[in-house]
């Protein structure tokens, strides 16, 4: 598998998600199998929409990114926690933040 391009995505970001964000990566993959999909989002209901896509298993990896605020807080060191809440965004946005830098 070489020239592998990598994609991360918020499976659970938009109406209709995940189930539309996987009929996305289906059409992408028809033109372009080098191709490999991270998925991030609540694992179990990632895993129900793409059980019923048998093929597309192999290309995609669901990556568990559900945790609850006070979850959260418990996880990301207080330097980088003071740090981005200078930048004054809401935390439960900050998850992608921390699976990024594997904090």
């Amino acid at each position: 598998m070489s020239n592998i391009v990598k994609i991360a995505i918020d499976a659970m970001g938009g109406e209709n998600s995940p189930k539309k964000i996987i009929e996305g990566i289906e059409i992408s993959l028809k033109t372009n199998q080098k191709n490999f999909f991270y998925l991030y989002g609540k694992k179990n209901i990632i895993e129900n929409e793409l059980h019923k896509k048998k093929k597309l298993q192999e290309y995609c990896e669901i990556i568990n990114a559900y945790l609850k605020s006070t979850e959260i807080r418990k996880t990301i060191p207080s330097g980088l926690l003071r740090l981005l809440s200078t930048i004054r965004r809401p935390l439960n946005s900050l998850i992608s933040c921390k699976l990024f830098f594997k904090i």
